[in-house]
């Protein structure tokens, strides 16, 4: 989840694919951390990814 304000700065530059790669580079995180999930991220849905 991400608060208001740190959706306010990253949203009007998210990008379309990749986001997963884009949120984890230096200009991103700007020395902020990231958490594990509550969900496991381990196992998906799909027969093959959309990366």
């Amino acid at each position: 989840m991400l608060t208001k304000d740190l959706w306010d700065e990253l949203g009007p530059k998210w990008p379309k694919s990749y986001w997963d790669d884009w949120v984890r580079a230096p200009e991103q995180r700007n020395n902020r951390a990231c958490i594990r999930p509550e969900i496991s991220r381990t196992r998906t849905f799909g027969k093959k990814g959309v990366s």
